[in-house]
């Protein structure tokens, strides 16, 4: 506008500082742009997996933030060095690591027990992570989402019916929004499947999966609907449903195999009649 003004009205100076900012402008937005768009790249790898580009990409974003200013906090960005590390099977390092935050004034206690759960889990301790998530809950109970990562636990990992259904009920008690109803019907179809009914966990993953479609734009969403998607695989295949089942697992089964998702690999290949 300044620059349209300038030519008008046959300013010098108003033409000068408008031409120069179509070029500034742009270059500022680029510039602190930065922390954002690498930080999308670190879900991005996150998400997939790939443990040392999120190292790379971890180390880019501090040097970054230290010439712009902001960007992902330290909390956040140690996080996902823990996760890359303990993906990297170095879970013991992983844990030294973020313990360092136990008492950081802006992380609450009870938050970093379910970080740090999550960070087990990626290293393949579930015990470890449902012990952790536990505890996240006796902390903090009113929260319903502390319940629902424990009934997800102890229904995936444990197998624990009874102790995944009291989780459950405590969740459903709370007003929840959005993202978190989907989570509902994924636990009661991981309960289903730790009974050996996976007829009745079928229709719970579906309605599971439909519920978090509306936010797959999330990146960090991709990750928990591959990990449906292979459930859905596994329930699609033991009920004789070929197509549906090879075709999910054309879209999981790398993403399993990266992952070290073992077990649910397993049930997958099994029902496909695969080695």
């Amino acid at each position: 506008a300044l620059l349209a003004w300038g030519l008008w009205r046959d300013r010098t100076m108003s033409t000068i500082v408008g031409a120069g900012g179509l070029v500034l402008v742009p270059a500022l937005m680029f510039w602190f742009g930065l922390p954002a768009r690498y930080y999308a790249r670190l879900n991005q790898a996150k998400v997939a997996h790939r443990w040392e580009e999120m190292l790379r990409l971890i180390g880019r974003l501090k040097t970054i933030q230290r010439l712009v200013k902001f960007g992902p906090g330290e909390v956040e960005l140690a996080r996902n060095r823990a996760h890359a590390l303990a993906g990297l099977g170095r879970l013991d390092e992983a844990v030294v690591e973020f313990m360092k935050f136990e008492r950081h004034p802006k992380l609450p206690h009870w938050l970093f027990l379910s970080h740090l759960a999550g960070i087990c889990d990626t290293g393949k301790a579930h015990d470890q992570s449902t012990a952790l998530s536990e505890q996240s809950a006796a902390e903090h109970p009113d929260t319903a989402v502390v319940w629902i990562d424990l009934a997800y636990r102890r229904a995936r990992f444990r197998k624990d019916v009874a102790g995944a259904r009291e989780a459950l009920a405590r969740a459903e008690a709370m007003e929840l929004t959005g993202m978190a109803k989907a989570w509902l019907p994924w636990v009661r179809g991981l309960i289903a499947v730790a009974q050996n009914d996976l007829p009745a966990a079928h229709p719970q993953f579906e309605a599971a999966l439909a519920g978090l479609t509306p936010f797959q734009h999330h990146d960090l969403i991709r990750g928990m609907m591959l990990i449906l998607k292979s459930h859905l695989c596994w329930t699609h295949g033991a009920l004789g449903r070929t197509a549906e089942a090879k075709k999910l697992f054309a879209e999981v089964e790398e993403w399993l195999v990266s992952g070290r998702e073992d077990e649910l690999l397993a049930h997958c290949r099994r029902v496909l009649g695969r080695a």
